[in-house]
């Protein structure tokens, strides 16, 4: 993964990222820019607003804007089908606490790390703190209380994938509910 030129592209559009869910106490300085979704700005799920009057999913024009992480995630993420691509931004010394996305228990969503600066951590609940290299890149069950803190003077800049896989990546998904599998068995 082309990560740093990815970071580059996000960080060059830091201005336009958007709020997202930070409302001063369970969260703060945690922002988004949607690549794929209903619009640059809907960074939630379609069950936060009245979908009737919105456009369907589409590539919005962040993604022409990020020619680089654009071209990853169309060509090499093994996906049929995008749902929300987002950048999701954490401020310096911005927070997360811990949440839980829904309450579907399994994989959900590739998370990419572009970055994660020395001081922000990422904890899961049962599972610690769970560590991040900038490259790295992870499906992960959302509906399991995660938290994050950005103790470093850097923005941190993921991104969230949402998708369908690709057929001819079968082996690939499969792979991966094994080792999830055993991950559950271990632990259980």
């Amino acid at each position: 993964m082309p990560h740093e030129d990815m970071y580059n592209e996000a960080y060059n559009l830091i201005d336009d990222f958007y709020e997202h869910r930070s409302d001063g106490e369970s969260h703060w300085g945690w922002k988004s820019l949607v690549l794929h979704g209903r619009g640059k700005h809907i960074t939630q799920g379609d069950d936060q607003y009245d979908i009737t009057s919105m456009p369907d999913m589409h590539w919005t024009e962040i993604a022409d804007a990020c020619p680089k992480t654009a071209y990853f995630l169309k060509n090499i993420i093994p996906l049929d089908q995008f749902l929300r691509v987002r950048f999701m931004l954490l401020e310096p010394g911005g927070y997360i606490l811990p949440h839980r996305d829904n309450n579907k228990n399994k994989l959900q969503a590739f998370n990419l790390a572009l970055n994660n600066p020395e001081g922000c951590v990422f904890g899961m609940e049962d599972y610690g703190l769970i560590p991040w290299q900038p490259g790295d890149m992870r499906m992960i069950n959302i509906s399991t209380n995660h938290a994050v803190w950005n103790n470093s003077d850097i923005p941190r800049i993921h991104i969230i994938i949402h998708g369908w896989a690709k057929e001819k990546y079968r082996p690939y998904r499969d792979c991966m509910i094994e080792s999830y599998k055993k991950t559950c068995d271990y632990y259980l």
